[in-house]
C-alpha cells in the first residue's frame, strides 16, 4: 500500500485532479448530484441517530458537511471556476462560501457565521476523528437550516446554467418539494 502524503504544494494538488485518475473532471450538474446524495445520506442517518447521544450524531454530521462542501464546488464550477482552483481551497467552507459569494451566491447572514463556526470549531475534523468534540456543537436544526440553504440556492444556478435540469434532481428532493 502506498504511503500517504500531505498536499503541500500546487503541483502536488494537480496531482490529485483527473490527470492522475485519467478521468475528467466532473460537471456541475455531476457534483451537484453528488451533494444530493450526501444530502441524502444525511438526512437518513439522522433519522438513526440517538438525541442524546452524542457519538451517534457524527455521521450524519460528517455527511451534512461533506454535502456542503460539494454543493458550493457545484456552483463554483457552475459559475466558471475551475477544478484546480476549487482544490486548492481543501476543506474550507467559508473560502469556498466567500468565493461563490463574489461569483453571485447569496447566503444569510446566520449561514455564513455557521459555516465559520464550523471551520474555527473544526468540526469537519472533529466529526471524523474526535468524537468528543461533538457535544460543543451547534443543534441540528442549525446544520440543517444550514445545508438546505446551501442545497436550495445552488440548485437555482445549476438550473439555470445547465437548462432544464429538473431530472438531475433526485426522488427525495422532489418528495420534499425542492427541485430545480
Amino acid at each position: 500500500m502506498p504511503a500517504t502524503r500531505a498536499v503541500t504544494s500546487d503541483a502536488a494538488v494537480e496531482d490529485l485532479g483527473p490527470e492522475r485518475s485519467g478521468h475528467a473532471d466532473p460537471s456541475a450538474p455531476t457534483i451537484f448530484l453528488l451533494a444530493e446524495q450526501y444530502r441524502a445520506a444525511a438526512l437518513a442517518l439522522f433519522g438513526s441517530s440517538r438525541p442524546r447521544v452524542a457519538l451517534s450524531h457524527a455521521p450524519w454530521r460528517l455527511m451534512a458537511a461533506h454535502s456542503v462542501e460539494l454543493y458550493l464546488n457545484a456552483f463554483l464550477l457552475a459559475a466558471g471556476l475551475d477544478q484546480k482552483s476549487i482544490r486548492k481551497l481543501q476543506h474550507d467552507l467559508v473560502a469556498r462560501a466567500e468565493l461563490a459569494g463574489e461569483k453571485g451566491l447569496v447566503l444569510r447572514r446566520r449561514t455564513v457565521g455557521h459555516l465559520k463556526q464550523m471551520m474555527e470549531t473544526r468540526e469537519y475534523l472533529s466529526v471524523r476523528y474526535y468524537p468528543q468534540a461533538l457535544a460543543n456543537f451547534l443543534p441540528p436544526s442549525r446544520t440543517f437550516a444550514t445545508l438546505t440553504e446551501v442545497a436550495n440556492k445552488t440548485a437555482k444556478l445549476i438550473a439555470a446554467t445547465a437548462g432544464s435540469v429538473e431530472h438531475l434532481s433526485s426522488p427525495e428532493a422532489r418528495r420534499q418539494g425542492r427541485t430545480m
